[in-house]
This record gives structure tokens, sequence and C-alpha cells, in this order.
């Protein structure tokens, strides 16, 4: 006689329909598979994910993972309770550092679920299922509802192993079932939730879900099955598991660094992160798709059209929010978007692409903060960087709207392409900051491999290393190349503006763009560009911008019938000395040759000339000749507040004297490009002997150029000229960042966990007027640290000494982030790295949240000029 059916017991089924084991399934109407369904991987229609788990599934009616508890009846197997992981499955998925109560662990890995039974489990008569959710509306057939019996696996993948224990290594707290649970490498990432079900003869007893169980899964980079997987696991430690590190900025000629927190640990971050993702409305289902979950979280970063993390300011005018300069990490960002749910303000590149570091370090993405120096912002579609001039080589500057950032910051996420041909895994790249409208999908780039002469991003993705247009029906999407001796290209995407104005009556003369770009997208979509021919070079998909890592620079003189010819071209001036953080060494790496051929190169000029080929005014005629004179520009010393001199040497090498007329414009230009009106100005007419050179000199007094340059200003020098015998044209830029002095930060007490611990800040004001409106903020991985500390007025020449009282939350090597902003002076940081000892035993520990800080009573902080030095 068969065994009955324990789910017949009328205790839990008297009022409710069930289907007895071995009867047939009802035939189910074939839904319908919708774009994010696809993407997820689900199958949605056959019922696949379902076999083998029928038995344990719910009754008709209840919600999964909002069980209520149920009354316990005779002979049924009600666990005592549930032990998630361990310290030691936190130390074997990397997340020990994780300021988090729940657990955290990593797909493709085992962690440990004890199971607390009134009596030892019998596998002959016993059977237990473990129970896991995800999202609000959980379903098995999405593989967000799983279900894993034991000893068996899921039809997702999860399996549940009971642990083998040595003879004789029962561990206390009463009869127990260990089990190990391993999640498949390609399961949804997020905050599960977790129970267990039981079956005896008496019948089924399914816990009810408790909140202290819950816990989060991350991407694994150390699970070589993982989609994100890296083979050089040493480089983690920088790419995942590193809190702290530099963003570069300033010119080619004057790389500076600042330091910033990513804070990736940090207690509110995880959870910041994974809101990112529901505030954008990704479903669960898709979260295992590290494609997509970047895309998205590149959208999310920037507020412009999704409600996102960060609003963007270029204007100046921050008394809405922080100046940009400010931030001196991403947690507080991350902290204050989750808790007020409105976007941030502001930001700028460096800020986008700190931010965007932290959440996919916090997800695990190994991710790298990438800067480009002179990266273009081409507006017109010529796939050039042009500049304009009068018939007596003044700037016009309002015809100059191809701007040329100082700096440009991104990032690169490394992962796997299914997507594309094999050869394309490596290093992805990911821009969040916005500048024009966004197809709300955000922008994931690929970098191509070493073995493979082409491929096809995703949409939104596009080309740079040749510089090629796409194939008819690629959707107008582009990648780059690899060279003879394939290097590992990284190739920029560029999506152009869709409607192109004619530029008014200054632009006559110039050819008209032959097929502006349509762009069509929507929510839920990637942006598709055409015509086929339109799409290449790099910029972001929001961005309106074209080739930012590799074109030229034209020159373009207007002529007496009023239209513009070319009469120099720079080659090699955009993309410049591209530059990340190294792995292990700690010091800049520069990554280049990742991203083009190297400058001048036969490769280089081919890529070059087909992309231009097909902007909106392709250059028929070869590159003006160098001819005997040339000019090159430089600057002494850029101290801010000091004299500034700048020059520029012209050298005839023909061997005949020449007369040059030179005009030197000056002015101050922002770091995306946008320059202002030239403020001083002067012509030069110089003989150069054969073989020889002559240098003018321009000297600028601070007074003179101080009311010009703002925060994150430069100076740029245009030199233009002619060669009156041969009227060969001349001409060269040059951008002048001025230095600061840096913030000095020192401890003054041994770093306890749990003890507030004074740190010294010294500032000095290198300017001969009086700062006012200074503003500085410290951020820590590990820390607690006080509010925004606004400046009074810092006289010339002071120096400010503040004693600010930090809290570690952490024991090991911590480093504090603080940085100065003003809106008279440039950004300026500190760092201190300090060793923090763990709190004493029977202290209370910390789990790294920050904790409250106690009452103290009010009074007046006196002004810095208190507590000033010489």
């Amino acid at each position: 006689m068969p065994d009955a059916d324990p789910r017949l017991d009328p205790g839990r089924w008297a009022a409710a329909s069930f289907r007895p084991r071995g009867a047939p399934p009802a035939p189910a109407p074939r839904p319908r598979r919708g774009f994010w369904r696809r993407l997820g991987g689900c199958c949605g229609c056959c019922g696949c994910c379902r076999r083998g788990t029928e038995d344990w599934e719910p009754p008709p009616g209840e919600v999964p993972g909002h069980r209520p508890p149920q009354p316990l009846r005779p002979g049924q197997l009600a666990p005592r309770g549930l032990v998630v992981g361990s310290a030691a499955d936190r130390v074997a998925h990397h997340t020990s550092e994780f300021a988090c109560p729940r657990l955290v662990v990593r797909r493709g890995q085992p962690f440990r679920l004890r199971v607390l039974l009134p009596r030892p489990f019998d596998p002959a008569d016993d059977g237990l299922c473990v129970e896991l959710t995800l999202g609000p509306n959980p379903q098995v057939a999405k593989g967000t509802h799983v279900l894993i019996p034991l000893g068996e696996s899921s039809a997702t993948g999860w399996t549940a192993e009971e642990e083998e224990l040595e003879e004789g290594a029962e561990r206390p707290g009463g009869p127990a079932l260990n089990l190990c649970l391993t999640a498949p490498p390609n399961a949804p990432i997020g905050r599960y939730r977790l129970s267990v079900k039981t079956r005896t003869g008496a019948g089924e007893y399914a816990a009810p879900f408790d909140d202290a169980n819950d816990f989060f899964l991350l991407f694994n980079p150390w699970c070589p099955d993982d989609h994100v997987y890296m083979e050089k696991t040493s480089d983690l430690n920088e790419y995942v598991l590193n809190e702290t590190g530099r963003i570069f900025y300033g010119t080619e000629d004057q790389i500076a660094e600042r330091a910033w927190n990513y804070g990736q640990f940090d207690a509110g971050v995880l959870e910041a992160c994974l809101y990112i993702l529901d505030r954008r409305g990704m479903p669960h289902s898709a979260r295992g798709d590290p494609v997509m979950v970047s895309r998205v979280v590149s959208a999310m970063v920037n507020s412009l059209d999704d409600n996102g993390v960060l609003v963007g300011n270029w204007t100046g005018d921050y008394a809405q929010g922080t100046n940009p300069s400010s931030w001196a990490g991403s947690v507080d960002i991350l902290r204050s978007y989750h808790s007020a749910g409105a976007p941030v303000r502001y930001g700028q590149c460096w800020v986008f692409a700190g931010v965007m570091t932290t959440v996919l370090r916090c997800l695990g993405f190994p991710t790298r903060t990438v800067t480009n120096y002179n990266s273009a912002h081409d507006t017109d579609v010529s796939l050039t960087t042009d500049i304009y001039f009068d018939e007596n080589m003044r700037p016009l500057e309002r015809l100059n709207t191809d701007s040329v950032w100082n700096f440009h910051v991104w990032n690169d996420c490394w992962m796997k392409r299914p997507d594309l041909p094999d050869g394309y895994d490596g290093w992805q790249v990911v821009d969040a900051t916005p500048q024009e409208t966004s197809s709300g999908n955000g922008l994931l780039l690929v970098r191509a491999g070493r073995h493979r002469e082409e491929a096809w991003g995703p949409p939104g993705a596009g080309g740079l290393r040749e510089g090629e247009a796409p194939p008819r029906g690629r959707g107008g999407l582009v990648l780059a190349r690899p060279g003879p001796h394939r290097p590992v290209p990284v190739a920029r995407a560029v999506l152009l503006r869709a409607v192109l104005g004619d530029g008014g009556e200054e632009r006559r003369g110039l050819p008209q763009v032959r097929h502006p770009l349509r762009l069509r997208g929507g929510r839920g979509r990637g942006l598709r560009a055409g015509p086929p021919g339109g799409a290449v070079g790099v910029a972001r998909c929001n961005e309106g911008a074209g080739p930012q890592v590799n074109s030229d620079k034209v020159y373009w003189q207007r002529q007496p019938n009023g239209a513009f010819a070319v009469v120099h071209v720079e080659e090699g001036a955009i993309g410049r000395r591209i530059s990340t953080l190294g792995a292990g060494s700690g010091a800049r790496l520069d990554v280049t040759h990742q991203y083009k051929h190297p400058e001048g190169s036969e490769e280089e000029r081919r890529a070059v000339s087909t992309a231009t080929s097909h902007g909106s005014r392709p250059r028929t005629q070869g590159t003006p000749s160098l001819g005997e004179v040339t000019v090159t520009v430089g600057a002494g010393p850029a101290v801010a507040g000091a004299e500034l001199e700048l020059r520029a040497v012209a050298r005839n090498d023909g061997v005949e004297p020449r007369t040059l007329r030179l005009r030197l414009s000056l002015c101050a230009v922002r770091y995306t490009g946008i320059a202002g009106a030239p403020f001083r100005q002067e012509q030069h007419r110089r003989a150069v002997p054969p073989g020889q050179e002559e240098t003018v000199t321009m000297t600028v007094a601070y007074a003179e150029y101080g009311p010009h340059v703002g925060d994150q200003d430069a100076l740029k020098l245009t030199v233009a000229g002619a060669v009156e015998e041969t009227g060969q044209v001349v001409a060269k830029e040059l951008r002048v960042r001025l230095h600061a002095p840096e913030l000095t930060l020192t401890l003054l007490a041994p770093a306890v966990v749990g003890e507030e611990t004074p740190v010294q800040v010294v500032f000095q004001n290198p300017l001969p007027d009086t700062l006012s409106g200074a503003t500085l903020r410290m951020e820590g991985a590990g820390i607690s640290c006080p509010k925004a500390l606004r400046l009074g007025s810092v006289g010339p020449g002071q120096t400010v000494r503040l004693r600010q009282a930090v809290l570690p939350l952490r024991p090991g090597r911590r480093r504090l982030v603080a940085a100065l902003e003003s809106p008279r002076l440039g950004p300026l940081h500190g760092t201190l790295q300090f060793d923090v000892a763990p709190a004493p035993a029977g202290a209370a520990g910390s789990t790294g949240s920050p904790p409250r800080r106690p009452r103290r009573a009010r009074r007046r902080a006196p002004p810095p000029a208190g507590s000033t030095g010489g």
C-alpha cells in the first residue's frame, strides 16, 4: 500500500485546494516574455524551473517570504532556530570587512547554515527543504523563489548538502543539522530571505521568515565560473577590497591626484547600492547579469532622467548644494541618497566616477577609476576638435564650441562578455557622467580582446581604436579592432547628437552634415544609432560628444570671402596619458596603450582618418606641412597667488632667416574646456635666424589672473601666427594648472576602536587675499567623522590649525581623507594613514555602524584665527 501523502493532513490543508502527488499539472497559459524577463535568462514558459520542487511549494494563497507562524502539532519537526553563516564564511568569501550585522556571501561558493532542532534529524523519516526568496514578489519560474530540498539541487542551481563533520566534532547547542548552501555562479544578487520547511509522518512544518536570517549575495570575482572572475586574483586586493584610492586630475603636463574614500564596506553602503537597483525598477531576476547591472548602475549614478544618486553641476553656482570639490568620498553621498530618496547635489566627473567605483566594488565587480587628459568634446559631428580664428588669428570663442576637457574621469569594470564573440572579456568601460538627456539605460562599453578582429557591443556601446563605422544591421554601434601585435584595447562609445544646428552665418563655408544621427530608445531599451557610419569615436551615450580619446585638433581661419579653411592640424593632442592607480604598486599606471595605438603610428593615423571620414566634415585634403618654423609653449612654476611666467619658443629649421608674427592670448578655462574671454593679449614680431630659436615671454601677476580663476579653473595660453615670407601658419595651446598647498593631517593620540581620537588639520592660505567661505570635509573607511566644518575668514598667508575628533569603528590600518574647497582656491586634499587597535577586552564591540555620539553641552567654537600660526 503506498504511503499517504503527508500534505493530505487536514490541519494545514483543510480549506485549501491541492494537487496530490502524481497528479498531472494543470495547464497554464504561456506568459508573455518581456524585455527584463529575457535579460534575466528566465524561460517563462515550460515550467522547467519548477521540476523537483513541486512537493515543497507553498499552499495557494501564501505569499512567499511573508509566512506567519503556524501552530505546531504533535509529531511535527519545528526548528528551534537558524544560524546563518559564520565568521569563517566571511573570511572565505572576502566579506569580513562589511560593517553589516547580516551575513554577506558571494555566489558560486558554499556557506554554512545550522538548523537547530528539538531532536536529531533522521534522514530516513524526515525531510527538509531550504526556502529562499528575493524581492517583493518572488516566483519559482523567475528564480527569485528558491526551494532547495536537502541533498538535491534546485532547478536554478542552488544546492543544500549536509556538512560532514569529523568524528567527535559535534558542535555545542543541542541537536542540529549542519548544512552547506551554495549559490550558482549566475544567481541574482541581492538580499535574500531564508527559512526552512520540515516534513515528518505527522505533516509538514514551515518555519516563519525572520529578518535576522536574511543574507546578502554578491558577485564573486574569485569564482572561475562567475562572469566577473579575474584570473589575476592578486589584483583584487586593489580592484575589489581597497576602500581608499586616488583619482588623477589636472593637466597632462601637471598631473595631480586626490585621495578618495570609496568606503564600499561601511555601514549602510551595501543597502544603498541595492536601493539604486530597486529605484531603477530593475527586476530581481535580471540581477545575475553583470552586463545589465553595470548598465543600470551607470544610468542611476546620475540623476539626469532617472532620479539617480547625483545631480551634475558645471555652472560654478553651488549655493543649493555641495561644491563637487568638497566631497572627500562616496559614503556620505550614498547614505544621503538612501535615507532621503532624493538626488544629492552636486557632482562632476570625478565624483560620478568615485561613486561608481564604490557601488560596483561593493556589489563585487573588479573596478578601477580612469582619467583621460585632453578629453575632446565634439559638438558638430566632425569627429575632430575644431578651433576657429578670424583673419588676424584672433580666437573666435563664440564658434569654439568643441571643448577639450583638461581631464575626464570614467570607470573600467572587469567581466566576461558572453553576448560578444570570444576574446572580448576583460575591462569594460562605464561612464556615469551626464551631459545631455539620457535614454534611461546607462552605458556599458566594451574592451576588445587579444584574439579577435572585431566585435559589436550591447546597445549604447561604441568604438575607438580603429575608428571604423558599423556594418549595416548593427544599429550603428562600433567596437575597436586590435592592432597586429594584439594589445588589449578598451573601446569607448559615442552616440552623437540627434539634432544638429546650422551654426548661423558665422559657419557658412563649412561643409554641411550629410547624415544627421537619429537616436531611438526609451525606458528599458538601449539606444540605437543610425544611419551606419555615424557613430564613431568615444563618449558617453547621453553625452552628445565626439572622440575623446583619439582625434586631431584642427585650426580653421576665416578667409576674406567669409569661408573657413584649414590652416593647421595638430596631431596627437587628444587623449593623453590615460591614467589609473596600479594594483599593488600604489603608483600611477599609464594605460593609454590599452585605448589606442601609439601616437603617430601608421595604425593610429589610419584610425583617425577612418573616423573623420564618417564625420560631418571629412577632410579630403592632406595634413598641412609642418613647415620650417615650429612653435612650442611652456610655463614656469605655477603656484596659486604667485606671479606666472609663460613662454612661446619659435625655432627655424630652415636655411633662410624667417620673420614670425605671433599673437598670444590668455584666458581662464574650466576643466570642461569652457573658456572665458581673454583678459591678456599680446602681439610680437620676431626674426628667427636659420637653425636658431627665439623666445617670447609673457609675465602675469596674480592681481591680473586671480579674478578670473575659480576652484576648478586653469589658464589657457593660445599662440597663433604666420611666417611672413612663406605664409606658413603655426598654432599651439597650453593649459596651466595652479598648484595649491596640501592639507597636513596629524594623529594626536593612539587610535582605538570605539574611542574618539583627535586629529590636527593644518592649512595655509597661499593667496595674497583674504580667503572666505572655505569648507572642510573628512571621510574614512571604518571611521566615523564629524560633519562638514565651515571656516571663517583666513587672512593672506595665514596658517590655520584645526583640531577634529574622529571615531574608529573597525580595527586595522585605516586611512582618513580630508578635502577643503573654497571659491577662490583650487581643491586642497590631505590623507592620514594610521593603525587602529581593537577595543579593550570587555568593551562593547563595534559592527562598523556609526555609534550615537554622547550629547555635549553646546558652546561656541572659536574662530580659526584664534588657533593660527605663522
